[in-house]
């Protein structure tokens, strides 16, 4: 009986006409950019006949399972990552395709991994995600008007991220400003010894004349 009713829960083999469909994934090694990386392929698997068939959500999780890893290779953001941004913050796709551009069915497409941004597209994605207040200035740039509650969250998480940054700021100032300390003493000194070697040759020559 849990056979039959796992038979009618799955899809019919098209080919045989008797055989129920069952889902499998396999991992195969594909090498993109010069990396090797681990490729899930979907697929269903005919009972009776044998038969390996991959329906349309299959189809489509093998092409997105394809551009993450050319994402991946060629060091680009994630789909997962340009979503967390913009859910982050409370944009809607629309708003997202109006500050990044792309339109809305393209940043969906992003956020999807159906196809891969531009490098001019990660690495301003990549320059909000680092620095949150860039999202106000991008968004003055765009004439897009951005709700209070939006606003308030990028300005709280880029004082979070000032203050977070701050003891590092001031230790590299401080080794600069010790570097440029020990520069002026090295300086000094030659500058000395150079005046020391000077008066001693004018000395040489004076005696000698």
């Amino acid at each position: 009986m849990n056979e039959s009713a796992n038979r009618q829960q799955s899809a019919q083999c098209p080919g045989c006409g008797e055989g129920a469909l069952h889902p499998h994934i396999e991992h195969n090694l594909t090498e993109i950019n010069g990396q090797n990386i681990s490729l899930p392929l979907h697929y269903s698997v005919c009972d009776h006949c044998g038969a390996e068939l991959t329906n349309s959500s299959q189809s489509q999780a093998n092409k997105r399972a394809m551009v993450a890893a050319e994402k991946q290779a060629h060091g680009l953001l994630a789909g997962e990552s340009i979503r967390a941004l913009r859910k982050q913050y409370k944009l809607s796709q629309i708003e997202a395709a109006q500050l990044f551009g792309g339109g809305k069915v393209g940043f969906s497409r992003y956020e999807n991994d159906d196809i891969v941004q531009s490098q001019a597209m990660d690495s301003l994605l990549r320059l909000c995600i680092a620095h949150p207040h860039n999202l106000i200035n991008l968004a003055a740039i765009r004439q897009v008007s951005l709700h209070a509650k939006t606003r308030q969250d990028i300005q709280a998480d880029a004082h979070r991220l000032m203050i977070a940054i701050a003891p590092k700021v001031q230790k590299l100032l401080e080794s600069a400003m010790a570097n440029e300390r020990k520069n002026r003493a090295v300086t000094a000194s030659n500058d000395l010894q150079h005046d020391k070697f000077a008066i001693t040759e004018r000395s040489v020559w004076k005696a000698a004349a």
